[in-house]
């Protein structure tokens, strides 16, 4: 599901990410799902943000919960943290942080 953001930035095509998001996410995970609606500005800060993003180590799972770290570009040492939640067999992004 990460991937798939980081996929979305590099074709440009964000449609896709209005799907990703948990009905309770927080703030900063719908400003991610949302994207395909903001202003292209906007759309442009995203896709050169997570353009060259890649996932870094192994998704943690707990439960009906888990977390997968990233950077922002491969030599990169400050990582990114997505939260995901699964809810009825799909796994949705519920926060975001940096």
């Amino acid at each position: 599901m990460i991937q798939r953001i980081f996929d979305s930035a590099k074709t440009k095509d964000l449609r896709q990410l209005n799907r990703l998001c948990a009905p309770q996410a927080e703030t900063t995970a719908n400003i991610i799902c949302e994207i395909s609606e903001a202003q292209p500005d906007q759309k442009e800060k995203f896709i050169d943000r997570f353009l060259t993003a890649k996932i870094r180590g192994s998704t943690e799972f707990s439960g009906y919960t888990a977390t997968v770290k990233a950077v922002m570009s491969p030599n990169q040492k400050n990582s990114l943290q997505f939260e995901l939640i699964q809810e009825n067999g799909s796994w949705y992004l519920q926060r975001f942080q940096e």
